[in-house]
């Protein structure tokens, strides 16, 4: 579990040092940080290891888009923006991180993986719904079904990735129940 966790921060390193910046996202992003009143700076880039928008960093929050990301409507990026910065405002990568190390200490333990998976969840949750309070829940599900069936389709995945694809259902149902 710890060499699992290892590789994962150390490819999200690699990810942060060879993306490419996306200058047009990250004055989307830092607009939106200013009107919710979050007074940090975010930078965004993109990078061909990424399937779906993800957030890393706690010093230096950086939101990473796959290179595709770069052609989607101004709608699909706003979303994902909006989501990832309600991880950086909660400082997730921090708690799941520190939730990852549990897990790697006390692997043989059923009930921490079982509150991990819970906190993913909940993390998830509580970003979907700030999207949710400026969107609406049928393009923000499409917009995560469309990527779950990117996911499938490629097999390169960061190790760290705090979302976790088989969670999809529960998240589109999430969203979409009133």
């Amino acid at each position: 579990c710890f060499v699992r966790l290892g590789l994962g921060l150390w490819q999200i390193h690699q990810i942060r040092r060879t993306g490419l910046p996306w200058r047009d996202a990250e004055s989307l992003t830092n607009e939106l940080a200013r009107d919710a009143e979050f007074g940090r700076h975010v930078a965004v880039v993109v990078h061909e290891a990424i399937i779906g928008p993800m957030t890393c960093g706690v010093v230096r929050p950086v939101i990473v888009f796959p290179r595709h990301a770069r052609t989607w409507p101004d709608a699909d990026v706003r979303r994902p923006v909006t989501h990832e910065l309600k991880h950086v405002r909660r400082r997730d990568w921090v708690t799941l991180s520190l939730a990852r190390t549990i897990c790697a200490l006390y692997w043989f333990h059923p009930l921490v993986w079982i509150a991990n998976r819970q906190l993913c969840l909940n993390a998830e949750r509580a970003c979907a719904d700030a999207v949710l309070r400026d969107d609406q829940a049928i393009g923000y599900a499409d917009q995560l079904v469309t990527l779950a069936e990117r996911a499938l389709a490629e097999r390169r995945r960061p190790l760290l990735a705090m979302a976790n694809r088989h969670e999809l259902s529960t998240r589109v149902h999430a969203v979409l129940d009133t």
